[in-house]
């Protein structure tokens, strides 16, 4: 008996002549830098017998190559660099529009070999913000933290040939996207002696279903190093010994989602555990 199938065969047109990119940078004092840029890009069909186009029956194939649209976007984003004695940072807001999206629509279980039908399912929106600061306490002593905020979301619902709604997810939250994080860490690293860190990484709950229906809840994961750096010369130049700490407080929490692709509703199973709190001692030379 033979198994498996053979890739389909035939050619698919991606091509663009033009993809303009303009950006400015405006500096009203030394220490001060305005910035801007707008950005199109376009994405080429992916040319593998597993994904895209090809990883379907040849029959698929035919059917979908007259129609099928390659993923393109549009990008603004603008923001402001500075630097304050002691403080440093950078603040940001972005839009992008997200067009063409490229879905995978499975014929049946794919455990038993069942070819996916790629279709184009209508446009992304996403607008956020980023804003990172650095606080130099000292020339040893600094902190560090970051935020983000993102907004995605689907801007049409799932049809097929016909025109028959199939998921009903205009205006929802685009799978595995955080709407927000933060991350925050403090850092004692004099060139010689001593030294430590600890940090802090905290995202919002994240979606995977296309409907929203199921999520999985926000986490914080916070880690810690030390250790001694030798100095001197010689074979102690550069050496150092470390130990740190992964997930200091053990917590269960879910790391990975849609491992097995994201469904339109209730659970697929497709979480993977993040791991568990992890020691390392680690001896080091830098050159």
């Amino acid at each position: 008996m033979r198994t498996g199938r053979n890739p389909a065969a035939g050619t698919i047109s991606s091509e663009d002549w033009f993809l303009p990119q303009l950006g400015f940078v405006a500096r009203p004092a030394p220490s001060v830098e305005f910035f801007g840029n707008y950005t199109e890009n376009y994405r080429a069909f992916v040319s593998s017998a597993t994904s895209g186009p090809f990883s379907t029956t040849q029959a698929g194939f035919d059917a979908i190559r007259a129609n099928l649209r390659p993923e393109t976007s549009r990008t603004f984003e603008g923001g402001i660099r500075f630097a304050a004695g002691d403080l440093s940072g950078v603040a940001a807001i972005y839009h992008v529009d997200f067009r063409n999206r490229l879905l995978a629509i499975p014929t049946g279980p794919g455990i038993v070999g069942n070819p996916v039908v790629l279709q184009n399912v209508g446009s992304v929106r996403s607008r956020g913000l980023e804003v990172a600061l650095v606080w130099r306490i000292s020339d040893d002593l600094r902190v560090f933290g970051s935020y983000s905020h993102n907004d995605s979301t689907y801007r049409d619902d799932v049809v097929n040939a016909s025109g028959q709604v199939v998921a009903r997810i205009r205006g929802k939250r685009v799978v595995d996207t955080p709407a927000d994080m933060l991350k925050g860490e403090i850092a004692y690293e004099p060139p010689s002696g001593p030294f430590a860190r600890a940090g802090v990484n905290w995202m919002s709950r994240r979606f995977f279903t296309f409907t929203n229906d199921q999520s999985v809840g926000s986490r914080a994961l916070v880690d810690v190093a030390a250790g001694w750096r030798l100095g001197g010369e010689g074979w102690a130049r550069g050496l150092a010994i470390q130990g740190s700490v992964t997930n200091l407080f053990d917590i269960s929490y879910v790391a990975t989602i849609g491992s097995n692709g994201f469904g339109n509703s209730g659970d697929n199973q497709t979480l993977l555990a993040g791991a568990p709190r992890q020691w390392f001692v680690t001896l080091r030379r830098d050159f």
